[in-house]
C-alpha cells in the first residue's frame, strides 16, 4: 500500500472515530433529557393572558439592582413586550407573600412577579410618564408554585441568558441600520434597549481587517484588544499591517493587553500641575490681582515681569520652551507695537489674537469640566487664560486640547475620517 493509499485510510478511520464519538454524545444528551427531572415545575399549570399592570406586583429578587431601565422602557416602546412577565397568583398567607399592598384593587386577582424585574421596572415607567399603550401587560400564570420553586425560575432567567457573540452583534447592528437608514447608531442602540457606546463600539469593530476579525469571532482577541487595535488605527498611531502583527501576537499569547495599550493606544500626556487662580467676574476677568493670574495690560502698566499660568505641557523642557520660568517683561511684551511706551498695554499681535481666541473658544465650548479642572481654571476664565500664554505655550495648548478631544471622538466612535 502507498504512502496515499496510507493517509487515506487514517484519514477515514479518524473520520469514523469522530463520528462514533458525536453518536455517543447525541445518545448521552438524549438520555438526560428523558432523566426524570429534580422539580416538577415545568409540569405546573400555565396559561397565557393580559393583566393589568397594577395587578403584578415584585417580590423580592435575586438582583439587588435593575441596570438600565430607560433604555429599556424606550425598546419596549418601539417594539413592545417581547417576553412576557412570569407571574403567579398572590397568596395571602404571611408566610407566603402576606397581606395585598394597601394599592391594589381587592375586586380583581392579584399577582407576584416570579421572572422579569427589569420589564416589570420598564413597563412601569412608561405607565409613569402617561405612556398608556402599556397599562395591561403580557404575562404567563403559573399555579401551584413553592418558594423554592419560583427562586429557581428567578435564577434560571438570569444565568442561562446567552448573549451574543461580538461579531454577531456587530453584523446585526450592521444590517438593522441598514434596513433603517433614518436612524443612527445612538438612535438604532436606545430602541433596542442598548447602550450607545456599547453598540458603537461593536459596530466599529467591523472596521478591522478581515485578519483580525476572524480572529475575534474565534475568540482570539476580546473585545477590549480589538477596539484599541481599532482605536489605535484610526488615529493614525498603527497603520494596518501593525494592527495585524499586534493581533496574531496577542492570539498567540507573546504580547499582553498592556503592550497593545502602549502601541496602540493614545499616547501618555504630561503630568499637568493646576494653577491657582482667584474668583472672576461675570466677564472672566479677576476681582484681584495676584502672582498666579494677572492680566498682560496690568503687569505692563507697573513695570513688572509678567507671571504666565501654567499649561498642560509645563514644566517639560523638550516640549515647552518657556518651563524654565523665563517671564515676560514689558518691554518684550510692547516690542510688537511702534512707537509703544513702555508704561502702556502691549499691542498682541494680530496673529496671536488668532490664536488665543480659537484657543480660548475651544477650551469654553469643547473642553469638558474634568479637562478645566485639570488646568486650573473656570470656563469664563479660558480666553484670559488663551490670551495670557506665549506663542509657543499656546500652540502647544492648543495641539494638547486637540488630542485630548480627538482621544474622546475616536472612543466614541464619532471621529471625522475614522470610518
Amino acid at each position: 500500500m502507498g504512502d496515499v493509499d496510507k493517509l487515506q485510510v487514517a484519514e477515514e478511520a479518524a473520520a469514523q472515530r469522530a463520528e462514533a464519538k458525536a453518536a455517543k454524545r447525541r445518545e448521552r444528551d438524549a438520555e438526560e433529557l428523558r432523566a426524570e427531572p429534580l422539580r416538577t415545575t415545568a409540569t405546573r399549570s400555565r396559561t397565557a393572558t393580559a393583566l393589568a399592570l397594577a395587578q403584578v406586583h415584585p417580590g423580592e429578587n435575586i438582583r439587588l439592582d435593575l441596570p438600565e431601565i430607560q433604555e429599556l422602557a424606550l425598546s419596549i416602546r418601539e417594539v413592545g413586550l417581547l417576553t412576557p412577565l412570569l407571574v403567579r397568583p398572590w397568596e395571602t398567607d404571611r408566610s407566603a407573600d402576606g397581606p395585598l399592598p394597601e394599592t391594589a384593587d381587592p375586586t380583581l386577582d392579584q399577582y407576584r412577579l416570579v421572572a422579569g424585574h427589569r420589564r416589570h421596572a420598564a413597563l412601569t415607567a412608561l405607565a409613569d410618564a402617561g405612556v398608556d399603550e402599556f397599562g395591561e401587560v403580557a404575562c404567563e400564570v403559573r399555579e401551584g408554585l413553592s418558594e423554592a420553586e419560583a427562586y429557581a425560575l428567578m435564577l434560571t432567567e438570569n444565568v442561562q441568558r446567552v448573549p451574543l457573540e461580538p461579531m454577531q452583534a456587530a453584523r446585526a447592528l450592521r444590517l438593522l441600520l441598514d434596513l433603517n437608514p433614518e436612524l443612527d447608531a445612538a438612535s438604532l442602540a436606545r430602541s433596542l434597549g442598548l447602550r450607545p457606546g456599547w453598540a458603537t463600539t461593536h459596530l466599529k469593530l467591523l472596521d478591522l481587517p478581515r485578519e483580525v476579525l476572524d480572529r475575534l469571532e474565534d475568540g482570539d482577541l476580546s473585545v477590549t484588544i480589538a477596539d484599541l487595535l481599532r482605536r489605535g488605527q484610526s488615529t493614525g498611531r498603527i497603520d494596518e499591517a501593525k494592527v495585524k502583527d499586534l493581533a496574531a501576537k496577542v492570539a498567540s499569547g507573546e504580547i499582553t493587553t498592556a503592550q497593545v495599550r502602549k502601541e496602540a493606544g493614545p499616547p501618555p500626556k504630561p503630568n499637568t500641575v493646576a494653577p491657582r487662580t482667584v474668583a472672576t467676574g461675570p466677564d472672566g476677568r479677576p476681582l484681584e490681582e495676584s502672582a498666579t493670574w494677572q492680566s498682560l495690560g496690568a503687569a505692563s502698566a507697573k513695570g513688572e515681569d509678567f507671571a504666565r499660568p501654567a499649561t498642560p505641557l509645563t514644566g517639560d523642557a523638550r516640549q515647552n520652551p518657556y518651563s524654565s520660568g523665563d517671564a515676560l517683561t514689558p518691554a518684550r511684551a510692547a516690542a510688537s507695537a511702534q512707537d509703544a511706551p513702555i508704561g502702556s498695554a502691549p499691542v498682541v499681535p494680530y496673529e496671536d489674537r488668532l490664536d488665543a481666541y480659537l484657543l480660548g473658544r475651544a477650551l469654553e465650548q469643547w473642553a469638558t469640566d474634568d479637562y478645566l479642572d485639570e488646568i486650573g481654571i473656570d470656563r469664563v476664565q479660558a480666553a484670559s487664560y488663551a490670551a495670557m500664554l506665549g506663542f509657543e505655550e499656546r500652540i502647544a495648548a492648543i495641539r494638547h486640547l486637540s488630542a485630548t478631544l480627538m482621544e474622546a471622538d475616536a472612543a466614541a466612535g464619532t471621529l471625522v475620517g475614522s470610518r
